[in-house]
This record gives C-alpha cells, sequence and structure tokens, in this order.
C-alpha cells in the first residue's frame, strides 16, 4: 500500500490548487498524475479505488441551513456591514488547521458560511448599551456540531466577544475531550505542570503551530475544571484578553464560576447587584437538551409565566451566568432538539430573566452527504409513500441472548440488579452473538491496517448495561474471550478451527456487505473487496493491538487517543457515559442492548452515526430487532419534524411561531416527562397522508378474513355500489362515487399484524366517520391493484397478484434465515413498502394530474436529491397528487399480494394488503394520530 499511500498525498496536493467546481475527471486526472509521481499504483483496481476515495472526501454534498429569525427588540443586521473590517485572525488560522487534512474543501467552505450565518444573529459586540439573544443550532448525531462551534467561537473573538464559555456535558471525560478540541482549534496550547509547584507551561498545539498569536487566556485545563484557586494563580480580569473557559454541566462548577465574575463585575445595578457592563459573552451550551432544561413545573398565570417561578438549579446557575453580563448572546447545540422547543416561550422570572427558550433563532444544519444517519442506516419512508432500506451493516441479537425471550437465563436482561451476574447458559463468558461482534471487530482493525484511510483509530462499543459493577463484569469475560482468540492465533497452524471460523466470516459477511454497499446507489465510499490472504497476514497484529477498556464514573480509564499516533484499538465498555457527546473514533462494531424509551436518549445512544470515509462497509450494528424498529420510527418523526421546521422556513415564520409537533409512539416518549412540563399529547389529523399496511398476519384464518372484506366490497361495488371506470393499459381496477361507509365496512372486517403502528383499522374507521360527519372524506375511490403473479378473481372482478419480498435486514442467509424464521414465530409477514405513488395519481383528471407533476419536478429541483444526480420525474409523486384531491374525496387501494414461502401456509387465498390515501386541503378538527406538542402549537390548534 505503499505507493496507494504516496499516491493519494500527491493527489490531494493537486486538487487543492484546482479551482471551480471539481468533477470526477479532474479527481481522475489528479490521480493519474499522482500514480506517474510514485510509479504507478501496481495492483488492479487501486486506480478506482483511490478516486473513489477522493470523491467521497471532495464531492461532498451538503444542502442550505433554514432558519426561523426572532423579532427582538433593537436587533438588527450587522455582520456583512462590519465583516469587511475584522481581521480575522482567529477564524484564518482554524481554517488553515481544517485545511491540513481534517475536512475536504467544499465542507470548510460551507462551515465558513453556516458560521457566518449564525454568528449574524448573535448580538453584535460593537453595540453600545444592554442586550441579550437567545439561540439554538441543530445538527444530527455526529455530524460535526462541535467543528461547528469552535469556528463561531473563533469568529465571535474576531469579531468583539471578550469572554467564550463552553458548556458541555455532566462527565469531566466529555469535559476534557472538549477541553482538548478547543485547544486545537481556539487556544493552540495546552497547559502542563512545570517544575515548581503550581507554575504551567504552555505547549503549542493545533492552530498554535500554524500561529502562535492570538493567543487567549484560558483558567480550564485538561487536567481540572474551573475553581477559585485555579483563576487565583491565573490572575485574570474580565475585560482584558479574550478568555476561554470550558466547564461541566456541574452545580458547583457553575456556582465557583458565577461568584468569581461576580467578584470581579465592574458595575453595580439599583438592586445593588455587581455585573459585568460593555463586555460582550457568548455562551455555547453542548447537549443544550440535557441538564440545561428548567425540569420544575411552572405555574402560569392566564399562560404568561410566573414571575417568582424558581426553576431547576443548572438551568438557573446558566441563567444567571447570561444576567451577570449586560452584553450576552446563547447559543445551544443539539441533535435532539424536543426538550429545547418544549420550553415554554414566555418563561421568565424577576431574578434570573428569561428562560433558555431560543426566541431570537433556530437554525438547522444541513447535513453532508457523507453523514451516515439514521435514515441511512434504518431506512425510512420517504414523501409520496415511497422507502428507502437501510444499511446492510445490522446485525440482530437473537432474542435469547438480547433476554427479550427468557430473561430469567439471558446472559443481560433487560431489566436486572446492579449485583446481576452475566452468565450465558450457566457460563461466565459471552454470548455467541457478542463473540461474532468481537471476531468481526478483529476482521475489521486488520482491513483498516491494509486501507490505512480515514481517521486511524478503531472502536468498537460495548453498551449492554448502565451499572458499573456489572459493567466491570463484561470487560471480564470481553477480555477473556480476547485472550482466547490471542492466545489460539499465536499458535498459528495448530489451532486451525478459529482461522477457519474468520475465513467463513469474512466470506459470508464482510465481502457480500462490501459488495451490495459499493453497488448503492448514491453512496461515494471507499469499498476494497480484499482477499483473504491479506486479511489473514495481519490478524495477529490486529487483535494483539486491541485494548478493552472500561469507561464509567468509577474507572479511570479513558480513550487517549492523542497519545497513540499510529492509532489506537479499543473496546469501550460503558453505559451512561458512552450515551452522549463522548465521541468514539473510528467507530466500527457496535454491540448495543440497552434500550430508553426516550427519542432524544435514543438517538443520543446512537454514537455509530457519524463519518465512516473509507470504511462504512466494514461497520456493524449488533442490536435487537425491537431496537432497530424504535429508531426507524425516530428516523421517521425526526425527518417529519424537520420537514414542519422547512415548511415554517419558508413562511418567514419565527421561533415563538414554531408549531412543534412530534409523531408519537405508543412504547416511546419523546423525552423525559419533567422535560416536557409544557408539553401536551394531542391527536392531529391524517390529512394528506398515505397509510399502508407492511406487516400481516400470516395464518389462514386471517388471511382467508381479509380476503373475504375485499370479496364482500368489491361485489357491493359491482352490484351498484361504485362507478366502475376503465382504465387503458392498466392492470388496475378503479370505480369512484363509493361512501364512506363502504370503506368503514371492509376497515371493520379487516385485521391487521399487532405490530402495525399507524394503520389501525378501529381508529382509522372512527377518524373517518368524524371527517364525513363533517361532510368531508364521504366521497371514495376504491382502486384494485394488480401485478405479474398469479391470478384469480375477486367479486366477480380479475386481478393479477403483486411480487413483495420479504422485508429482512440481514446480511448473511444464515442471518436472514433466522430474521425470517424469528417473523414466522411472530406469526408475520414484513415487507418494505406496499404502494407506488403512480397508483394515487389514477385518480385524477387531465389537468389535476399536469398540475401535481409541475409540483412535484418543482420539489425535486430544490431536494437534494437532484444534486446526487438523479433524473427528474415523470410521475406525481404521492403528496403532490394528494393535494389535488378535495378535502371530500378518499382513496382506498387494494393489492394482492404473493409473498412466496408463505404460501403453503396461506392455501390458494392471496394475502391482502391496503393502502388509505387521504387529501391534503386545510387542517382538520378530526383527528387519529396522537402528537406530543408544544405550547405554540396547543395555541395554533385551538385558536388558529
Amino acid at each position: 500500500m505503499g505507493n496507494y499511500s504516496d499516491a493519494r498525498t500527491i493527489a490531494r496536493v493537486l486538487i487543492k490548487r484546482c479551482d471551480g467546481e471539481l468533477t470526477t475527471e479532474i479527481i481522475s486526472d489528479c490521480v493519474d498524475k499522482a500514480s506517474g509521481n510514485v510509479g504507478g499504483l501496481g495492483e488492479p483496481g487501486q486506480r478506482d479505488c483511490l478516486v473513489r476515495e477522493l470523491e467521497a472526501s471532495y464531492q461532498t454534498v451538503i444542502g442550505q441551513e433554514r432558519e426561523l429569525v426572532g423579532k427582538d427588540e433593537g436587533w438588527s443586521v450587522w455582520l456583512p456591514a462590519r465583516k469587511g473590517d475584522l481581521s480575522l485572525a482567529y477564524w484564518q488560522r482554524y481554517q488553515e488547521l481544517l485545511s491540513s487534512g481534517l475536512m475536504a474543501n467544499e465542507v470548510i467552505r460551507r462551515l465558513d458560511r453556516s458560521t457566518d450565518r449564525v454568528l449574524g444573529y448573535l448580538g453584535d459586540p460593537q453595540r453600545p448599551g444592554s442586550w441579550d439573544r437567545r439561540g439554538l443550532v441543530v445538527g444530527l448525531v455526529q455530524s460535526g456540531k462541535t467543528s461547528h462551534y469552535l469556528g463561531l467561537a473563533n469568529k465571535a473573538v474576531d469579531a468583539g466577544y471578550k469572554v467564550i464559555v463552553v458548556l458541555t456535558g455532566f462527565t469531566e471525560s466529555l469535559r476534557v475531550q472538549t477541553q482538548i478540541r478547543a485547544e486545537e482549534g481556539i487556544l493552540g496550547y495546552y497547559l502542563e505542570p512545570g517544575d515548581k509547584r503550581g507554575d504551567m507551561i504552555a505547549r503549542p498545539c493545533g492552530v498554535g503551530r500554524i500561529a502562535p498569536e492570538p493567543k487567549p487566556d484560558s483558567v480550564t485545563t485538561r487536567a481540572a475544571d474551573f475553581s477559585f484557586g485555579i483563576a487565583k494563580n491565573f490572575s485574570i480580569q474580565i475585560g482584558g484578553n479574550e478568555i476561554l473557559f470550558v466547564i461541566k454541566k456541574n452545580a458547583s462548577v457553575l456556582h465557583n464560576l458565577l461568584n468569581w465574575i461576580e467578584n470581579n463585575g465592574n458595575a453595580t445595578g439599583e438592586d445593588g447587584r455587581k455585573f459585568v457592563r460593555d463586555v460582550p459573552l457568548l455562551v455555547i451550551d453542548d447537549e443544550s437538551d440535557v441538564g440545561s432544561v428548567d425540569t420544575k413545573k411552572m405555574r402560569l398565570i392566564e399562560d404568561d409565566s410566573d414571575p417568582e417561578h424558581e426553576p431547576s438549579r443548572i438551568n438557573a446557575q446558566i441563567r444567571k451566568l447570561l444576567y451577570l453580563f449586560d452584553q450576552s448572546s446563547y447559543v445551544g447545540y443539539t441533535a435532539t432538539p424536543f426538550a429545547n422547543v418544549l420550553i415554554h416561550d414566555e418563561g421568565s422570572t424577576k431574578s434570573l430573566g428569561d428562560d433558555l427558550f431560543p426566541r431570537s433563532f433556530i437554525i438547522s444544519l444541513p447535513t453532508p452527504s457523507d453523514h451516515v444517519g439514521p435514515s441511512m442506516i434504518f431506512g425510512q419512508k420517504l414523501t409520496g409513500g415511497e422507502t428507502t432500506e437501510g444499511l446492510p451493516v445490522i446485525r440482530h441479537v437473537p432474542d435469547r441472548e438480547a433476554g427479550t425471550e427468557d430473561r430469567e437465563n439471558a446472559w443481560i436482561p433487560p431489566v436486572h440488579k446492579k449485583s446481576h451476574r452475566p452468565r450465558f447458559e450457566g457460563r461466565d463468558e459471552v454470548p455467541p452473538s457478542l463473540r461474532r461482534a468481537i471476531l468481526s471487530f478483529v476482521l475489521i482493525c486488520a482491513a483498516r491496517k491494509i486501507r490505512k484511510s480515514g481517521v486511524k483509530h478503531n472502536s468498537m462499543l460495548v453498551h449492554v448495561t448502565r451499572f458499573n459493577d456489572v459493567q466491570h463484569i463484561v470487560t471480564e469475560q470481553v477480555e477473556q474471550e480476547l485472550k482466547g482468540v490471542v492466545d489460539r492465533l499465536r499458535a498459528g497452524t495448530a489451532d486451525s478451527t478459529l482461522r477457519e471460523e474468520l475465513l467463513e466470516l469474512w466470506n459470508e459477511d464482510f465481502l457480500p456487505t462490501t459488495q451490495k454497499i459499493s453497488e448503492r446507489d448514491g453512496l461515494i465510499f471507499q469499498n476494497t473487496e480484499h482477499r483473504w490472504e491479506e486479511i489473514e497476514s495481519q490478524l495477529l497484529a490486529a487483535v494483539s493491538s486491541i485494548q478493552v477498556r472500561t469507561i464509567n464514573g468509577l474507572a479511570a480509564e479513558t480513550l487517549d487517543y492523542l497519545k497513540h499516533e499510529s492509532g489506537l484499538n479499543v473496546i469501550a465498555i460503558g453505559g451512561n457515559k458512552l450515551s452522549r457527546g463522548l465521541t468514539l473514533e473510528g467507530l466500527s462494531v457496535s454491540y448495543f442492548l440497552r434500550c430508553s424509551r426516550m427519542y432524544d436518549t435514543l438517538m443520543q445512544m446512537g454514537r455509530w452515526f457519524g463519518y465512516r470515509e473509507g470504511y462504512l462497509d466494514l461497520c456493524r450494528l449488533y442490536a435487537t430487532s425491537q431496537l432497530c424498529e424504535w429508531f426507524n420510527h425516530i428516523a421517521c418523526a425526526t425527518t417529519e419534524l424537520q420537514a414542519e421546521f422547512d415548511h415554517m422556513a419558508d413562511s418567514g415564520a419565527t421561533p415563538k411561531e414554531f408549531g412543534l409537533r412530534v409523531r408519537s409512539h405508543p412504547d416511546l416518549m419523546v423525552t423525559s416527562q419533567v422535560k416536557m412540563r409544557d408539553a401536551q399529547k394531542i391527536q392531529i389529523s391524517f390529512q394528506g397522508e398515505l397509510l399502508e399496511t407492511i406487516s400481516f398476519r400470516r395464518d389462514r384464518k386471517t388471511v382467508e378474513g381479509n380476503w373475504a372484506a375485499a370479496e364482500k366490497l368489491i361485489s357491493a361495488l359491482e352490484a351498484g355500489g361504485g362507478a366502475r371506470v376503465e382504465l387503458e393499459r392498466s392492470k388496475r381496477t378503479l370505480w369512484k362515487q363509493v361512501s364512506a361507509e363502504a370503506v368503514m365496512s371492509f376497515l371493520a372486517e379487516y385485521r391487521e399484524h399487532e405490530s402495525a403502528r399507524k394503520v389501525r383499522t378501529k381508529l382509522l374507521s372512527e377518524y373517518i366517520e368524524k371527517e364525513a360527519g363533517l361532510a368531508r372524506l364521504i366521497d371514495w375511490s376504491v382502486l384494485l391493484v394488480g401485478g405479474s403473479g398469479e391470478g384469480g378473481n375477486v367479486g366477480g372482478v380479475p386481478f393479477h397478484n403483486s411480487d413483495r419480498s420479504w422485508h429482512l435486514t440481514a446480511s448473511t442467509d444464515d442471518d436472514k434465515a433466522a430474521e425470517k424464521d424469528r417473523l414466522i414465530s411472530e406469526n408475520r409477514y414484513r415487507i418494505s413498502h406496499l404502494g407506488n405513488p403512480v397508483d394515487e395519481s389514477l385518480v385524477l383528471n387531465a389537468d389535476e394530474k399536469g398540475r401535481a407533476l409541475t409540483e412535484t419536478v418543482s420539489n425535486w429541483e430544490k431536494s437534494d436529491r437532484r444534486q446526487t444526480g438523479d433524473l427528474p420525474p415523470t410521475q406525481p409523486g404521492g403528496v403532490e397528487a394528494r393535494r389535488q384531491r378535495g378535502a371530500e374525496q378518499g382513496l382506498l387501494m387494494l393489492y394482492p399480494l404473493e409473498p412466496g414461502d408463505a404460501k403453503s401456509e396461506r392455501g390458494d387465498v392471496p394475502v391482502l394488503g391496503f393502502a388509505l390515501s387521504f387529501p391534503k386541503v386545510v387542517e382538520t378538527e378530526a383527528s387519529a394520530v396522537t402528537y406530543t406538542v408544544n405550547n405554540v402549537f396547543q395555541q395554533m390548534e385551538l385558536f388558529g
């Protein structure tokens, strides 16, 4: 790989010299020139592999920021007029640091633009008098928010902010991680003890190696959070040189900081309190939905806040910090903003001022195309009823091993005590699925040692319990398992069984997955198919380098990536300490059993999201099927929330007008109850929705009963219950002028699978009945959709079955068979999607169809799908088709299905799927879907 590595370095230099848009042709030309300089790449396929790798680095697609801007009194746009006068010394050296290989050029340009947008919404540090700005920045988990707020802090200091406070999570490990990032990206130095007691020596790092000046002050270090003693030794004064604090959200630490600021105040208010005048403060609150939210219930007085309310402690301390400066800006950063916008927008008290509701602005950061997020991993339902499949990297932990089937005999049951001793089948050892995950990690370390691309480190996460004592036992068992692998590999040919096991895992799991991801449309990743001989030659070195660490509040161990310049290979075992904020470098395997029932906690636990340049195909997520289904639901709910935000942004709404609604789940909570003190659950209209069955009962009685419901409906339609419409060159049959009663009768007789979340026939029928009472949904169309399968007759009408495949997420044939067995045991047949947007457009006339297609093309032109090279649509999308129908027009679509393996159990009767398409018109008062909503949405629903 020596020539390959050298060619990559030269090609990157050549690419940076190129102006304008970097096309594949330009990148290929640079690779050819670099290859010539090193005497060729040698092995076949390496040229194309290097082109793909560089495409992933330099052709990243990033969309536009979306924003809601408040109407704070006295604030006006200020940055454009002043930017030309700023030296930008801090930003320039940070930008140079990123350009040294940490980020692609296009990503840096977008970061520059994005941080300008946020800076422009902060208070102008040159503006005299008092001002106070509150904002929120939202980006996906592990998508680069730290890089963003470090860029913002650099620009803020360039603009004139004198005090920067970065609030991290609760743990010291997370604070230290952020401190190191801040030293590398802002300070340019780190402090370490000198020879004399109390002396501290500044060592250059990061931006300090690029330019030693400017040099801001810092009181916090890698070794210590803020304290009075440290501050006294440093003799730092507020208002002089720029100051950076990186502190935990800890009541004692915040108390010390507040007292120190009060002691250094340069002004006294009418009430006798000391404060800081004319010194601009910027507070950056990382993970702002944790710790910062007031969790105490507030008494409302005629929908206004109680001025005597006493908020929770850390929330009060952050508000007091802002209150101590007459010029302040607060920016919260989070990937899970549910709690932040569920805050009452009018929360204010006499002694602390406003709550932390982002009244000034909310900015949603675009996600780069190379970010691996929940929708990419778990798949989701798109606009128009289409679905995207998740990546083939998920491996389901069997119910028996996860404890969801037999809790008493499980290794670690979902509910257990801190005295639990993990045992599998009576033995003190890891279960087979965790052993397989460990062996996968060994193979990944070997493969990445060959590839030598992307980050140097490799991490495996084992997150199975929150109890420290149980984590230490798990660590012992993992160490024992890993030692056994090392010893057996050292035995060489004397132990062929393990090598055969690894060979089988490589051939049956890794090679097929690499091939599938390589063929995946829209993914640009380096996916090299390595020969087994290459992998085998690196096995002993790879497994010998792996360390096992317990990362929790009791363990002294840390993930000290910086001390391992050649790369750290680590299996990290922990709980809460690993579940939020902490970055696991080069995370490639996650073994995840522990579940939370809160959207935000689950999303934050997903440390596997992020950037996986050069090794996405090697990544594996071992988790329960239930957990994966929950993540799929949250991914869809998050996408819906983003669409709602985009709609509000397009309409020019302010944060206080943002009516947040988050689709609820019967088994989950949006966030903790105390954070939802001002939220309510309400039911929202199905209007504009497409609901389709994707899970079906497989027992013969249910299948035949559902088919009988279709027979009864179609017989009634043929007997005069509807007007049959002939469709040219179509395998579909359409009836119009069908009554709502006929549709409700069908729903009353259809039996859905218990796992169905949205398609609940009783609720749907109640919704249609309510709507019909308001003269809506009274004129229905029924479409019988045929396919290319076996034919038959239903209610006197010929049909052909549609072909649908089992929706299996496993990669290998063995895992697929196991997953299919599990679904069969649940009396369940599951498909990824049922309908097609084309079906919904068949009920439209020519003019309506033309308008729907025009809108579909227009929406495509604004979307990221255009940027990925997709061709423009030629048929109307489902959402656009629904907009063309009136409030009274519903659509029921019936799909006879041919599910292959299930035929012997169902007899000769097709499995019947159906979809209900509701028109998109205006908000209705009837509803059958539950949402958790903030007080703004409550007001909109009640009075709007």
